[in-house]
């Protein structure tokens, strides 16, 4: 294959990514993948700073729109010193020019938010949580009064910069109960080999912390968070020919789809606004929520079926239907235990992991003082 006037030549490609431990840890898992599907190629990594890395003071939304994680490495791409830049696609501004693309993304990891939750801070009816997003800000202010497991009184949103490492050192240190991190970050953090003293790190901090999984009905994610975007430069055809094996279909229409959505609105981290796009085996969900530009509070769910649909399928009951019986419940001990309904929990079971079937289930037990991990 010939490289169009770029850096690619046969057996090697050149890789671009941000230097900080999870841009690290994203750019080896699609190197990874590459070198996995491609034998003869090698790939040859790229790491350094972008403008927002460098600007640790201001809080993103007050920041560039364009591009600010991103668009320092766009001449790259122009100019052939690099064949591949890997982003999270959510830090791509929604207005993108037509001399480079999207070529592919690998299937994409947890969209949903986690709160981290200081242990020794449980029952403070004051909480303060470290975010920089609008949308967070916005969608969990009263939500996480009623999912907590005590009285809250307030709940204050600070602003917050710095890797997931640096934001949960943070926390510790700081007189701030808690802190709102993407999953899909975490989770790579604490997967990826590559990063032992960092994975020690995360893993000493969260000992010392509660989590909860924020569901998307309530909270819906930022423009395609947890996926990856693999941008090359348009008329570079080897790297394009080399990525069709590596590209997820389902995970690159709903990360487009939701960037179509936040187009519609502007575009930009400074939305007070969610959205999620689920292709699930019945059809596809779109769920957004939040305050639109002009001040409008938006919720809109959406279900579109698949042309062949079994008619038992109704769009209040998507994920799954519960048979429900009345058991007796002996003492026991476990590592986690699902609740399907309030009523049926007991104080016999023992567990440090409860895990709700819906909303209004997690809110009835955290009346009851119980933390719920998500539903």
């Amino acid at each position: 294959m010939k490289s169009s006037g770029t850096s690619t030549s046969k057996n090697k490609i050149h890789l671009s990514s941000r230097q900080s431990a999870l841009a690290q840890a994203q750019a080896y898992q699609v190197g990874e993948a590459l070198e996995k599907v491609h034998s003869d190629y090698k790939v040859e990594f790229h790491f350094r700073e972008s403008l927002g890395d460098k600007n640790l003071t201001d809080p993103l939304w007050k920041m560039p729109e364009k591009g600010v994680f991103t668009e320092d490495f766009l001449q790259d791409l122009l100019s052939g010193k690099t064949d591949l830049v890997v982003h999270s696609w959510k830090d791509l501004p929604a207005q993108s020019g037509g001399e480079t693309q999207i070529a592919a993304t690998l299937p994409r990891a947890d969209q949903r938010d986690l709160l981290l939750f200081k242990k020794k801070s449980r029952g403070n009816p004051q909480v303060r949580i470290y975010s920089s997003s609008p949308r967070r800000s916005y969608n969990l202010k009263s939500l996480l009064r009623d999912i907590l497991p005590w009285q809250v009184e307030t709940v204050e949103f600070q602003d917050v910069r710095g890797n997931v490492p640096t934001r949960v050192k943070k926390l510790l240190s700081d007189d701030v109960e808690g802190l709102i991190v993407a999953k899909a970050a975490l989770d790579r953090l604490l997967t990826n080999s590559r990063f032992p003293e960092v994975q020690e790190e995360l893993r000493q901090a969260l000992s010392q912390l509660e989590w909860m999984v924020i569901p998307l009905s309530e909270n819906p994610n930022a423009a395609a968070q947890g996926a990856l975007a693999l941008e090359v430069k348009s008329s570079n055809s080897t790297a394009l020919e080399l990525l069709k094996k590596l590209n997820c279909e389902d995970s690159f229409f709903c990360a487009a789809r939701e960037r179509e959505i936040l187009k519609e609105f502007g575009g930009g981290c400074h939305l007070a606004l969610g959205m999620s796009v689920l292709r699930r085996s019945y059809g596809q969900i779109e769920i957004v929520k939040g305050q639109t530009p002009s001040g409008e509070v938006l919720l809109s769910r959406k279900f579109i079926p698949l042309k062949k649909r079994n008619p038992q399928w109704t769009p209040e009951r998507l994920e799954f239907q519960a048979l429900r019986k009345e058991l007796e419940v002996t003492a026991q001990s476990c590592e986690a235990v699902y609740i399907s309904k309030a009523e049926a929990y007991t104080e016999k079971i023992e567990s440090s992991l409860f895990w709700a079937a819906g909303l209004q289930t997690w809110k009835k037990l955290a009346q009851r003082g119980i933390w719920v991990q998500g539903c």
